[in-house]
């Protein structure tokens, strides 16, 4: 069922006590992986290595790299949720961390992107339809392909005066069930909602959708 959430300013302290977010803990356990591209390139990744089914593939925004989504896939692994963070944003680097975590014995994998992130996962998921691929997360992403799979759950998230906030809605209105549209306010784009006055409060979200 499609649904819509507006995280007004006033609220914020009471969302983030729903979804009961833990400070994480220091430790990482980051291992450089390489990713075989279809046969033919190999492409560095960071593998994030939890202890159970649930996994995620990240791709990042313009000007970040994979080393931006290392605060979040630390809070992910404190949880026990395996992650790959991408080095190179494109659809094939998307399913090739898809397969890599699958081949690991993930049977539920999340992809979240960012911006240009988020079009490769659009379009990554309008080549393929890979079984173990759950759920999609898209921060403020990138035009691409409509998510039509009427299995596959996915949740859209924009800040509302984020200057590229047309695509989301785009995006989200074209999209099949189930999806649902979480509204920060503010004009953050992609991650940088994440460092945010709303990052905990996304954080909290992101961590309640993977986890189903």
């Amino acid at each position: 069922m499609a649904g819509r959430i507006v995280v007004p300013k006033l609220r914020l302290v009471c969302l983030l006590l729903s979804f009961a977010i833990v400070p994480a803990f220091q430790a990482t356990a980051q291992e450089r992986i390489v990713l075989d591209i279809r046969g033919v390139v190999e492409r560095p990744a960071f593998y994030y290595s939890g202890d159970n089914a649930l996994a995620v593939v990240l791709a990042h925004q313009s000007g970040l790299d994979a080393g931006s989504w290392r605060p979040l896939a630390e809070r992910l692994l404190n949880e026990g949720i395996s992650s790959v963070a991408l080095t190179s944003t494109s659809s094939d680097d998307v399913l090739a961390a898809a397969d890599f975590l699958d081949s690991k014995g993930h049977e539920n994998i999340t992809l979240i992107g960012a911006s240009i992130g988020g079009g490769a996962v659009l379009h990554a998921m309008s080549r393929q339809d890979p079984v173990s691929v759950k759920g999609v997360i898209l921060l403020a992403p990138a035009d691409g392909h409509a998510l039509q799979s009427e299995t596959r759950r996915k949740l859209f998230v924009v800040a509302m005066e984020d200057f590229f906030a047309g695509r989301t809605y785009s995006g989200f209105d074209k999209a099949a069930e189930p999806k649902v549209l979480l509204e920060y306010p503010g004009a953050e784009h992609g991650q940088e909602l994440l460092d945010g006055p709303h990052g905990e409060n996304l954080i909290g979200a992101i961590l309640k959708f993977i986890k189903g």
